[in-house]
């Protein structure tokens, strides 16, 4: 345990340790000072919905929904199934090498749409 000591309340304060922000965003410091923190983005909801087989049929997502079905079922298979690259080419009749080809084609394709564009 980081040297440090115990304060009026109870509670192990140190410099060393990390200081985690409440839920409604405040928090006060070893030296009493309170401070805020912005959590605007923690209150939107995601842009994405959840990897279900109903998402492989449609999604209007805005990352995924330019992707076809077959490249969103690849998704799942791996991300949600966790099916290894051997178990998704036997299941689709697919050479192991095909599998590896069409899901870095996607990773890549996915990696270009969400880049910042200046």
């Amino acid at each position: 345990m980081p040297a440090g000591a115990f304060d009026s309340w109870g509670n192990f304060t140190s410099k060393h340790l990390e200081q985690v922000v409440n839920a409604d965003g405040d928090y006060r410091n070893d030296h009493g000072v309170s401070l805020s923190a912005d959590i605007g983005m923690m209150r939107k909801p995601l842009d994405v919905s959840d990897m279900t087989l109903d998402w492989v049929q449609h999604t209007e997502d805005t990352l995924f929904g330019d992707l076809d079905r077959s490249e969103r079922n690849l998704l799942y298979m791996v991300f949600v199934r966790e099916m290894d690259r051997g178990e998704i080419a036997s299941s689709l009749g697919w050479r192991l090498r095909e599998v590896n080809k069409n899901l870095q084609n996607i990773l890549s394709k996915l990696r270009g749409w969400s880049e910042l564009k200046p």
